[in-house]
C-alpha cells in the first residue's frame, strides 16, 4: 500500500469515528496537517514538512472558527457547528433567517481542498469567510495569497490558494502572526449571476524556492482545470522582450517585421488600433483588408520565433460604434444612473426640459459624460433641473448623438413613463462603459473573440481594465474571464493594465510595466519603473519593464538619446527583466540613431537572456548609474560604467562617454553625432595604432591620418574607441576638433 493511500484509508477512519459527534476531526496530507475542533474552531495546523505548529495552541482567543460571515457590515460568528458525513455545517443564528454554510474539506496528496457545498438563507449574506486561519510567528512579508514563515533558516510559505475565478483570497498580518481567509461575495454584478457555492480554495505549505512552489501550485491547477495558471509563466518568450506595434501603413508592415527582427525582441503586441476595428469588434482594423491578410502577417511574425499578442479594450465601447451605437444604443452599455420621462418627448425637440419623474440630483455636468440613452436613443444634455418640479434634463440637446448618418436610427419619438439611463463615459469620454450584469461585456468579448480567433493569437493583454464596472478587486478578473471563455482558441497566457489581483490570480502571468510620459526625465521614468518591478514580492508574475517610449507623443521631432535609450537597456540588463518598447513607425523612421539603437538593443537581449555577465557584475550596474556595453578586439563584451566624455572643448555637435576605469589596462570610448550629421572628429598626439574603432555590431570603422599627422575618427551613427594604455582620454578628445566631412 502507498504512502498517499494509508494516509487517506487513516484519515476516512478517523472521521468515522466521529462522524455525527461533536468531537475534533484532523484533515491532514503530505505537507499539511488541519485539525477543528469540536466547536468549529481552528484548533491546529501544523507543516507537517518543517515540524511547526502555526497555531497559538495555548491561547484560545486565537483559536478562530473556520467559518465567519459578514452582514451589514458586521463580522459574525457561527451559534452552533456540526459535523456529519465528512461535512462541517455551520449556523449563523443570530441572524434571522439563519443561514447554514456547508463546507467540505478534502485531502490531496500534498494540499488540502476546502469547498462551499451549500448556502442555505444566503440572503443576508455580504461575505462569506469560508476559510478563516489566524497563525502565529510569521515574519513581515506577506504577499497575495501567502504567509512567510523562517523556520531556523529556512523560510517557508502558508497558502490558502484559489481554486476557481470567483474565490477572493485575502492576507495579511495579525497580531504577532497572519490571517488567511477564503472569501465568496454574493451579489457580483456577473451574467449569470455568480453564487457562494463551489467556491474552494487550497491549503498548503511549502518552501519559498519558486521550483517547488510552481511544481505544488502546478498540480493544484490541473487538478480543478484552474485557466492558464502559473505555467504559462514559464513560457519561454516572457523572458524576451516586447514591441508594442502602435502604429504602421498597409505599406510598412514587412518594414515593421524587419525592425522587430533588428531589435531582437521574441514577442509583438498589437495595439487595438492595429488588429481590431474598434467600431465593428468582430472585423479587422482598417490597415487591414481581411483578417485572412492579418492572419498571414501574424504567421509571418511567428515563422519567424515572434510570440504575437492582441491588445483589447474589453470593458469599453467607442462612442461612434457602428455595431452598438449607430443603429441603436446596445442594452449592454451601462447605465449607473436612472429616471423615467415625466412627459412625452417628441423627435424634433432640440432644447428646453427633457421632464423625468424625479430630480436628477448628482448627474454627470462634466465634458462627454452627459449622454443618456431613452429607448435606443442617445441625447446629450447641457444641464440639469433639480430644485423644483418639473425636474429633468435641460437642453440644448444632440439628439441621436452618433446616430444619424446611414444606418443609424436618427432622433424618435419617446411616450412618458420611457426610461432615462445615463451611460457611463471612460478613457477621456472617448468609450462607453460596457457592463458585467447587463451582459454587455460579455457581448463585447464575443465580437472581440470571432476575431480573435480567426487571428489566432499567442497571448492576450486587456488594457483599460482600472475602468471597468466597480468593485474592481472582482470586476477585473470578471473582465478577463469572460474574454478567455469566449476565445475557442485560447490564449497562452494574458496580461492586464493592473497586474494580478483578486479573481484575475491565474490569467495574468506577467506584471510591472507603467506609461512612460513625454517630458519627464526619461531616467527617472526607467529607475520608477525598476522600483515598480522589485517592489513587488509576487512569485506568479513575470516582470518586464515598459512601456518605454522612443520619441514624444506629440511630435515627431523629440526623440530619446542613445544613452538615454542604453540607460534603459542596462536596467533590463542589470535586473534580467525584458521591456516593451512602443513602436511606431512615423517615430521610428525619423529616430536619429534608429539603426544603432535597435542593433544595441539586439545585443543587450542576446547577453541577458545568455545570462553572459556574472553575479557581481550584474550587481553593480544596478545602481542608479550609467552602464554601458562593449565589445574589445576578441569579440568579448564587457558592461562597465561610464562618465560623460567632454568632446571638443564641450562640442554639443558629438556626445560621448568613456568607462571610468580601464579594462584589463585599456580603456573604451563612444561617440555619436548627436544630429547624426556626418562629421570627422580630429584626435592629436596619437596615431592609428593607438585606437581600435568599430561600430555597433563589431564592424571596423576605417580611420584617417592627415598630412600634419592628425587622426581622423569618422562619427555619424554611434562608434566604438578601444585604447591602449598610453592616451588619456580626457584629454585625448577634450581638445579635439569637430570638421565637417
Amino acid at each position: 500500500m502507498t504512502w498517499l493511500a494509508k494516509m487517506s484509508l487513516s484519515i476516512s477512519i478517523l472521521m468515522l469515528v466521529v462522524r455525527g459527534a461533536a468531537a475534533p476531526v484532523t484533515w491532514q496530507c503530505g505537507t499539511l496537517s488541519l485539525t477543528v475542533g469540536d466547536d468549529g474552531k481552528v484548533t491546529s495546523i501544523i507543516d507537517r514538512v518543517a515540524g511547526r505548529e502555526r497555531v497559538k495552541t495555548s491561547i484560545p482567543a486565537y483559536q478562530r472558527h473556520f467559518c465567519l460571515v459578514v452582514s451589514g457590515g458586521v463580522l459574525q460568528t457561527p451559534t452552533s457547528y456540526s459535523f456529519s458525513n465528512g461535512q462541517l455545517v455551520y449556523t449563523f443564528g443570530s441572524l434571522s433567517p439563519a443561514p447554514v454554510v456547508t463546507l467540505s474539506i478534502v485531502p490531496a496528496t500534498n494540499y488540502l481542498t476546502v469547498r462551499v457545498l451549500a448556502v442555505a438563507n444566503p440572503q443576508l449574506i455580504d461575505e462569506l469567510r469560508f476559510v478563516n486561519l489566524e497563525t502565529r510567528g510569521s515574519i513581515d512579508e506577506v504577499v497575495d495569497r501567502f504567509v512567510r514563515y523562517n523556520d531556523d533558516g529556512e523560510d517557508r510559505y502558508l497558502s490558502a490558494h484559489p481554486l476557481d475565478p470567483w474565490t477572493q483570497v485575502a492576507v495579511g498580518p495579525a497580531g504577532a502572526g497572519g490571517y488567511l481567509w477564503g472569501q465568496a461575495i454574493p451579489n457580483l454584478p456577473y451574467s449569470p449571476p455568480v453564487t457562494m457555492v463551489g467556491r474552494k480554495v487550497g491549503l498548503m505549505a511549502c518552501p519559498t524556492s519558486e521550483p517547488d512552489l510552481f511544481t505544488l501550485i502546478n498540480r493544484m491547477e490541473l487538478d480543478h482545470n484552474v485557466p492558464i495558471g502559473v505555467a504559462a509563466r514559464d513560457h519561454p518568450a516572457l523572458r524576451r522582450s516586447c514591441f508594442l506595434w502602435d502604429q504602421f501603413e498597409y505599406s510598412e508592415r514587412q518594414l515593421a517585421i524587419q525592425y522587430t527582427l533588428r531589435a531582437g525582441v521574441g514577442r509583438v503586441l498589437l495595439a487595438e488600433r492595429m488588429w481590431q476595428d474598434a467600431r465593428r469588434p468582430d472585423q479587422p482594423a482598417p490597415v487591414w483588408a481581411s483578417s485572412a491578410e492579418l492572419r498571414g502577417w501574424v504567421n509571418q511574425c511567428k515563422s519567424n520565433g515572434i510570440a504575437v499578442g492582441a491588445h483589447v479594450l474589453p470593458s469599453q465601447c467607442v462612442k461612434n460604434s457602428r455595431t452598438y451605437v449607430l443603429g441603436g444604443a446596445h442594452t449592454g452599455l451601462r447605465r449607473d444612473l436612472s429616471t423615467t420621462l415625466a412627459a412625452a418627448l417628441s423627435a424634433d425637440q432640440t432644447d428646453g426640459l427633457i421632464q423625468t419623474v424625479t430630480a436628477p440630483i448628482g448627474w454627470p455636468l462634466a465634458g462627454g459624460n452627459r449622454d443618456v440613452v431613452i429607448d435606443s436613443e442617445i441625447i446629450q444634455y447641457s444641464g440639469l433641473k433639480t430644485g423644483s418640479a418639473p425636474f429633468g434634463l435641460l437642453g440644448p440637446f444632440i439628439r441621436a448623438k452618433n446616430q444619424s448618418g446611414p444606418g443609424g436610427l436618427g432622433p424618435r419619438a419617446h411616450a412618458a413613463a420611457a426610461a432615462v439611463g445615463h451611460l457611463v463615459a471612460t478613457d477621456s469620454d472617448a468609450t462607453y462603459q460596457w457592463g458585467l450584469a447587463a451582459g454587455g461585456v460579455a457581448e463585447n468579448c464575443a465580437a472581440t473573440a470571432r476575431l480573435a480567433d480567426a487571428v489566432i493569437f499567442d497571448f492576450i493583454y486587456t488594457d483599460a481594465i482600472e475602468r471597468s464596472e466597480p468593485p474592481l478587486r472582482y470586476s477585473m478578473g470578471a473582465v478577463q474571464h469572460a474574454l478567455y471563455q469566449a476565445l475557442t482558441i485560447k490564449p497562452r497566457w494574458m496580461e492586464s493594465s493592473l497586474e494580478t489581483a483578486s479573481f484575475s490570480w491565474s490569467m495574468v502571468a506577467v506584471g510591472g510595466q507603467t506609461d512612460y510620459e513625454w517630458g519627464v526625465p526619461y531616467r527617472g521614468q526607467v529607475d520608477q519603473n525598476v522600483s515598480l518591478v522589485n517592489g513587488r514580492f509576487d512569485p506568479f508574475s513575470r516582470p518586464q519593464l515598459g512601456w518605454g517610449l522612443v520619441g514624444s507623443t506629440a511630435n515627431v521631432t523629440d526623440f530619446v538619446t542613445p544613452d538615454e535609450f542604453e540607460y534603459l537597456l542596462a536596467r533590463s540588463l542589470a535586473w534580467n527583466c525584458p521591456l516593451v518598447l512602443i513602436a511606431r513607425t512615423d517615430r521610428f523612421l525619423r529616430w536619429p540613431h534608429r539603426d544603432a539603437n535597435l542593433d544595441l538593443m539586439n545585443q543587450y537581449e542576446q547577453r541577458r537572456l545568455a545570462g553572459y555577465f556574472p553575479p557581481d557584475v550584474v550587481e553593480q550596474a544596478r545602481a542608479q548609474r550609467d552602464f554601458m556595453l562593449f565589445r574589445d578586439q576578441a569579440g568579448g563584451f564587457h558592461f562597465e560604467p561610464v562618465a560623460r566624455l567632454p568632446i571638443a572643448s564641450g562640442s554639443s555637435a558629438v556626445r560621448g562617454f568613456m568607462t571610468t576605469a580601464a579594462v584589463s589596462g585599456r580603456r573604451f570610448v563612444t561617440l555619436w553625432s548627436v544630429q547624426e550629421t556626418p562629421l570627422n572628429l580630429r584626435l592629436d598626439g596619437v596615431s592609428v595604432d593607438d585606437l581600435l574603432a568599430s561600430d555597433v555590431l563589431g564592424a571596423p570603422v576605417v580611420l584617417s591620418t592627415t598630412p600634419d599627422g592628425g587622426v581622423l575618427i569618422p562619427v555619424q551613427s554611434r562608434v566604438y574607441i578601444e585604447l591602449g594604455p598610453g592616451p588619456d582620454p580626457t584629454r585625448l578628445f577634450g581638445l579635439a576638433t569637430v570638421e565637417p566631412r
